[in-house]
């Protein structure tokens, strides 16, 4: 015959603090059971709410003291330091499975700094359609417009990255700026280029169309 124990029936919320972590126990970091939960529920939040993560580590439904515990949970020396360990694993793993690398960053950037608009255009001096494009031009591309003009006709306007902030991000993350001295405080006038190819399957080429825009 089977029995059950009245006494191990805890609410839902009191099930979800006490089943993996135990009240008083210390856990990785030294933190207590709810510090853990309240660790885990802000690194499950991709807004990184401490208010919310505290009421669901600790089941209080009062808003200030949610907020209040909340930001001095986040300024508690073991918390934050088990915070950041756990989001520093957080972005290796990510960057394994999706193949990301400092190297790889530092090659876009490179990439968009040096792009040559010149490879925009093919030998006979017309623009290259979107499939043409080398992936590496591609990587400075950051606008695509396509438009259908006409039965079979299609136009496409390109927009490139900046390369005089290419540059200065690139020179920054490898420390060149520093070394220099240079001053990137001088204002100095830029203009975004909007590169427009029509493309008709019919003909071999097609007239290119350039536009020069200045910015503020």
């Amino acid at each position: 015959m089977e029995t059950v124990n009245q006494d191990s029936t805890p609410s839902t919320k009191r099930l979800t603090h006490t089943s993996k972590y135990n009240r008083y126990a210390r856990t990785d970091y030294g933190l207590t059971g709810k510090q853990q939960l309240f660790v885990e529920a802000y690194l499950a939040d991709p807004s990184r709410n401490a208010t919310d993560a505290y009421r669901k580590a600790y089941g209080n439904q009062n808003d200030n003291a949610c907020s209040t515990g909340g930001s001095r949970l986040l300024r508690h020396k073991q918390v934050l330091r088990c915070i950041e360990e756990k989001e520093r694993k957080i972005r290796v793993k990510a960057a394994r499975k999706l193949d990301i690398s400092h190297e790889r960053w530092l090659a876009s950037l490179a990439q968009c700094a040096y792009a040559d608009p010149r490879q925009l255009f093919d030998s006979k001096g017309f623009i290259k359609p979107p499939q043409e494009i080398s992936d590496e031009l591609a990587q400075a591309i950051e606008q695509v417009e396509v438009t259908v003009v006409g039965e079979n006709i299609m136009s496409y306007r390109y927009r490139l990255v900046s390369k005089a902030k290419s540059q200065e991000l690139l020179g920054k993350a490898m420390k060149w700026l520093e070394q220099t001295g240079v001053n990137l405080n001088v204002s100095a006038p830029r203009f975004n280029f909007n590169i427009g190819h029509t493309a008709n399957p019919k003909a071999e080429h097609s007239p290119r169309q350039i536009e020069g825009e200045k910015c503020p």
